[in-house]
């Protein structure tokens, strides 16, 4: 692969059909030879079924972590109903990939976005406090022309986020009223996160 960049597609193949049980050392090779491809290895070793989408991800995020986020988001695309647990693996594997993916998915729709900080915040509550900054700044990225409809839709959204970290266990009751203050969330707005 590495003196035949182009091919990378037929050597691996090749490869998961000659040699279906080394799958791991497949993806672990291919990934360190040709990073960049990483998204295609991940593609491909999951349209074959080599393994569980999981495993692949973890092969995956063990041999080259800055490219978890498009991994994570190689497994939405291919097989959605194992993303939650993707993101979970990802994370337990390499903790520090949580912010990437977290900002990687700001544009998700809210119950997509609450899932994967549950996601994320399950498998490594220790991150919370890491995270409030990211999760402050993907509250506020929801993109909308009209400016009050703007400002309910994300007043809407910083609760449902919030509560959804907060319920994780992911973040203290401090850091939320930092982040609540910080998107102008009323004592009512703070409390019905608080206590749903």
């Amino acid at each position: 692969m590495g003196n035949y960049p182009q091919h990378v597609e037929p050597i691996l193949y090749a490869a998961f059909d000659r040699y279906p049980n080394h799958y791991r050392h497949i993806i672990k090779a291919a990934i360190d030879a040709e990073p960049a491809f990483t998204r295609d290895i991940i593609t491909i070793a999951l349209n074959l079924e080599v393994a569980d989408p999981a495993e692949i991800v973890r092969i995956g995020v063990e041999t080259e972590p800055s490219y978890a986020e498009a991994m994570v988001s190689t497994v939405d695309q291919i097989n959605p109903e194992q993303f939650n647990e993707v993101i979970r693996v990802a994370v337990l594997t390499e903790p520090h990939t949580a912010d990437g993916i977290l900002r990687a998915n700001k544009e998700a729709e809210v119950g997509k976005l609450e899932s994967i900080i549950r996601s994320v915040l399950a498998a490594a509550p220790a991150l919370g406090g890491y995270l409030a900054d990211t999760i402050s700044d993907i509250i506020g990225s929801a993109s909308d022309t009209d400016e009050l409809q703007a400002q309910d839709i994300e007043r809407k959204r910083a609760i449902a986020l919030l509560r959804s970290a907060y319920d994780a266990g992911g973040i203290t009751i401090e850091q939320l009223k930092v982040i609540a203050a910080r998107h102008e969330l009323s004592e009512d707005e703070l409390e019905q996160i608080l206590n749903q």
